[in-house]
């Protein structure tokens, strides 16, 4: 099918960028090669999805996180999606009042430190 001949020729485009740029970094002896050993290739990920979707957090259950600056912005963000998914947040504020705070918001801190 179509679907399937679109997949095969996106499959031997991406043999090809590996082996042109491999051959490229050994030959000249450009940059890091490590991609070659490490199974890491170059360009590989230029058709695949872009971005980050919080349905793709795990349940952390019986997890331990730490967070830092969990006070505001995305430390605040942070701690309380890690909660929401299970794991037992330790955050860290620079006061009492922030501390406070950042637990009510959360929701599930099993903890605050004041640094």
């Amino acid at each position: 099918t179509t679907k399937n001949q679109a997949h095969m020729n996106h499959n031997m485009l991406r043999l090809l960028i590996f082996i042109i740029t491999t051959s490229i970094a050994i030959l000249f002896g450009l940059g890091n090669t490590s991609f070659v050993t490490t199974g890491t290739i170059p360009l590989w990920h230029l058709n695949e999805k872009y971005g980050f979707d919080v349905s793709e957090i795990p349940n952390l259950s019986g997890k331990i996180a730490v967070v830092t600056g969990a006070s505001s912005g995305l430390g605040l963000a942070t701690a309380s999606l890690l909660a929401k998914n299970g794991a037992s947040v330790v955050a860290t504020a620079r006061s009492t009042e922030k501390c406070q705070a950042t637990i009510e918001a959360v929701g599930y801190a099993s903890r605050c430190i004041v640094l």
